[in-house]
């Protein structure tokens, strides 16, 4: 039984990932390094996968986070001497992916954001690429189960106790409720 619900679970986890690439596939990806400041979350099913690659994981309240040196991601290669700048980007986690956009809690419901500083909400937000952000967003809430939304509330709970800059939510604009 453990089994097939691992593999249902990874199947998910594929699904996802498949979904949020589009995200990452904007120009302005590849212009800044907004996404690398805050805080990172570990969804349960990749706590294994970020071990294996030697990310440093640290612990809140249940909740896993990528243990950061400094101002960045240990996979971050700020000098870009790999010539890309994650040093994981295939196998980077959900949050990663979910970039520009992230899970939010308000009034005990999860809902969607989006960080306002981002060059592509900045720069393009007039040629329609809002609307194919909360387009991928729909799809992605469509992946989602109730296990999973649960699992970014813990998420959310722990990351509220962490001293990461994207918790000003004034650099956000609420996007819609999730529904799943």
């Amino acid at each position: 039984m453990q089994i097939k619900e691992e593999s249902k679970d990874k199947k998910l986890l594929l699904k996802m990932r498949k979904t949020l690439n589009k995200l990452s596939e904007q120009i302005e990806c590849n212009t800044c390094d907004l996404c690398e400041e805050g805080a990172v979350y570990v969804l349960n099913n990749e706590v294994s996968l970020m071990k294996n690659l030697n990310i440093p994981l640290v612990n809140i309240d249940g909740s896993y986070f990528i243990e950061k040196k400094g101002r960045y991601c240990p996979a971050y290669d700020e000098m870009k001497k790999s010539g890309k700048r994650c040093l994981i980007y295939s196998e980077r986690p959900i949050c990663c992916r979910l970039f520009p956009l992230d899970i939010y809690v308000k009034a005990e419901k999860l809902v969607w954001i989006i960080y306002n500083d981002c060059p592509i909400i900045k720069h393009r937000v007039n040629d329609g690429c809002l609307d194919s952000i909360i387009e991928i967003a729909k799809e992605f809430e469509r992946l989602m189960t109730k296990e999973l939304a649960n699992e970014f509330k813990r998420e959310y709970d722990a990351w509220k106790k962490t001293d990461d800059p994207f918790l000003d939510v004034d650099n956000y604009n609420f996007i819609r409720d999730i529904k799943y």
